[in-house]
């Protein structure tokens, strides 16, 4: 509400709120179509966190030789995979909206999935539920940055419109 009163006050009187924040909308969705999503801090923060720690564990494990050599291996093991996987979290986007189709990073690479291929779309908590009468695809949007949902829900649904339209 603060944004739409600054921005009438600096615009002439014949422009109304709704069609401002229309336009703005508008103006939104179409660069959504090319658009990437990254990782939360909070999660990469957490999952770098935890990949010291097992690596730790492991290091720790080989000097005192406490455990198995699969177990301390194994700790070593988990560990770089883990930061590894955070490596890759930072570097890449975890969501990437692009000319109808989405890709979602998973460990080997993106999975790509045809946004005009389905009917409906469904706002969770947590995620986003594609649906075309047959079958159902959930994307998790709780490991992306706070805003995510909200943009992701409106680019889909721009696009599962627009391929509305053309049918």
């Amino acid at each position: 509400m603060e944004v739409v009163y600054l921005l009438t006050a600096e615009i002439p009187s014949e422009f109304h709120c709704s069609q401002i924040t229309t336009f703005h909308m508008q103006n939104v969705t179409i660069h959504l179509k090319e658009m990437q999503f990254n990782y939360s801090t909070d999660y990469l923060k957490s999952n770098l966190f935890l990949g010291l720690i097992q690596l730790g564990l492991g290091i720790a494990s080989i000097l005192t030789d406490s455990m198995s050599w699969f177990f301390q291996y194994g700790w070593l093991l988990i560990g770089l995979i883990t930061l590894s996987r955070n490596y890759k979290s930072r570097t890449g986007s975890y969501i990437i909206l692009e000319n109808e189709i989405l890709s979602i990073q998973y460990i080997f690479g993106y999975k790509k999935i045809k946004i005009s291929d389905f009917k409906s779309i469904t706002k969770k908590k947590n995620s986003l539920i594609l649906d075309n009468g047959k079958k159902k695809k959930k994307i998790w949007t709780w490991l992306a940055e706070k805003n995510t949902p909200e943009l992701l829900f409106s680019g889909i649904n721009k696009i599962i419109s627009e391929s509305k339209e053309t049918e």
